[in-house]
C-alpha cells in the first residue's frame, strides 16, 4: 500500500483515510473499533500510528521476532546464489535495523550465509556495497 501512495503522491492525511476504506470484513470491523478506541485517548491518528497498530494486531511482535529469528538462520544451503538473494531479500524486511540500508550490516550477513566455498572468496575483498557483493558471489559461483 505504501507503494501505491508513493506512486500516487498520496499526502499523509489521505492515506489513513484511504488505508480505512480499503479494508473489507474483519479487518473493517476490527479498524471501526479500534478508531472509536485511538479517538478516546485523544491520540491523532496518523498514518504512522495506523501503520503501528495495523502491525500490532494483524502481525503482532511475537511473529515478527520469529520470522527475525529465521532471517538471521538463514544461510544459502544448496541454494543457487541467484535463489539465496531472493529469499534473503523477502527475509531481510523482518530485520528492519539491517534491511535499512544496503551497508555494511547488510552485506555482513549476506556473506555470512553464503557456503563456505563462496564466502571465503569474498572475504577478502571486504565489500561494503550490498549490489556489489551479490554480483560478486554469482562471478564465483560461476568460477
Amino acid at each position: 500500500m505504501e507503494k501505491l501512495f508513493t506512486t500516487m503522491g498520496c499526502i499523509d492525511d489521505r492515506r489513513v483515510t484511504f488505508a480505512a476504506f480499503m479494508l473489507e470484513a474483519e479487518a473493517d470491523v476490527w479498524w471501526t473499533k479500534e478508531q472509536r478506541l485511538l479517538c478516546g485517548t485523544n491520540r491523532q491518528i496518523t498514518w504512522e500510528v495506523f501503520v503501528e497498530t495495523f502491525y500490532e494486531y494483524y502481525f503482532p511482535t511475537s511473529t515478527r521476532e520469529q520470522l527475525e529469528s529465521k532471517f538471521l538462520r538463514f544461510t544459502q544451503g544448496n541454494k543457487t546464489v541467484t535463489q539465496y538473494e531472493v529469499r534473503f531479500t523477502e527475509l531481510v524486511r523482518y530485520a528492519p535495523h539491517i534491511a535499512a540500508v544496503d551497508g555494511p550490516s547488510k552485506c555482513r550477513r549476506f556473506l555470512e550465509g553464503l557456503r563456505g566455498d563462496i564466502r571465503s572468496r569474498l572475504i577478502p575483498l571486504m565489500l561494503r556495497d550490498y549490489h556489489e557483493l551479490v554480483e560478486r558471489a554469482k562471478v564465483v559461483e560461476r568460477d
